[in-house]
């Protein structure tokens, strides 16, 4: 297994905790439930997609032989936090004023 390179980690650590926030601030009760949902399913997507668990095979032997493949990991982590943004904005706009 080779090593990750540092930047491509600290960036996608960087996303995924922006996405947390965004996740976190949607207006909805129990907010928090969702930013916890959120991460455990890229944790669960993540693990089964790339390499499977110990005993649960995904049947896929994944290796990253591009630089460029971590824009597959990063593509969908943009995607939910564009996804919460929309949400909070849409949601924000539905709640009546409050005075």
């Amino acid at each position: 297994m080779q090593a990750s390179d540092p930047v491509a980690y600290f960036l996608q650590i960087g996303l995924f905790g922006l996405v947390l926030c965004a996740a976190r601030r949607v207006p909805v009760a129990g907010a928090l439930g969702v930013a916890i949902a959120f991460h455990l399913a890229q944790l669960t997507v993540m693990r089964v997609v790339l390499g499977g668990l110990g005993w649960l095979d995904s049947g896929v032997d994944v290796q990253f032989n591009a630089p460029d493949a971590i824009a597959l990991v990063l593509a969908h982590i943009c995607l939910g936090g564009l996804i919460f943004i929309l949400a909070r904005k849409f949601l924000s706009r539905r709640a009546p004023a409050v005075t």
